[in-house]
């Protein structure tokens, strides 16, 4: 009986010691995640494997006309209080608690769709030469484009641009040197859950 338990205690402090290297590398991979996951862009690549390829044709200005389901089946309509965009149907909720969070704090002057907006079926800067945008895939919205004007330096309140990080969003304005800053832009770059 006293070899039984000896043995017992020995497991445990296996299961102990396990525990804590398993717990340790976790914290150092969420360490990790959580200081790049703010200002990581994602590639085109995983654009497309995260919101899925679809066909589609060339027409002008730099515009595509998606020419499958695809839209249909992934793009929805989000409404919050007096703001609608378009996204994808895997950001959905999370968008919707940015927008709510930002109406809770009466930010939603901030919400200004007027010439920006979310899915929009195009090229980046809108030339044919250049990757599909991240709106292509409704997984970008831009927000008072007149009042923050690409490459300009005026930036929405710093408590918007912290809200949509923590709702799993890049803001345009950390793009790198090599890439001119879109303050108005926000995407996503990592689920909630």
């Amino acid at each position: 009986m006293k070899n039984q338990i000896e043995r017992i205690r020995h497991s445990f402090q296996e299961v102990r010691e396990m525990h804590s290297l398993i717990e340790s590398e976790i914290n150092e991979i969420l360490t990790i995640l959580s200081n790049n996951k703010h200002t990581k862009f994602l590639k085109n690549n995983e654009v497309e494997n995260i919101f899925g390829k679809f066909e589609y044709k060339e027409i002008a200005g730099g515009r595509i006309r998606i020419i499958d389901n695809w839209r249909n089946d992934n793009i929805k309509l989000l409404r919050v209080g007096t703001t609608e965009v378009w996204v994808h149907k895997l950001i959905f909720p999370q968008t919707a608690y940015v927008f709510a969070k930002i109406y809770a704090e009466g930010l939603q002057d901030e919400l200004d769709l007027t010439g920006g907006g979310g899915f929009c079926a195009r090229h980046i800067s809108w030339n044919p030469a250049n990757p599909l945008s991240f709106h292509a895939y409704g997984g970008a919205i831009d927000f008072n484009p007149l009042k923050y004007p690409y490459g300009g330096d005026n930036k929405p309140p710093a408590r918007v641009i912290e809200i949509f990080k923590e709702g799993g969003f890049a803001w345009g304005g950390d793009f790198s040197v090599r890439v001119t800053k879109d303050n108005m832009h926000f995407e996503f770059n990592h689920f909630l859950i």
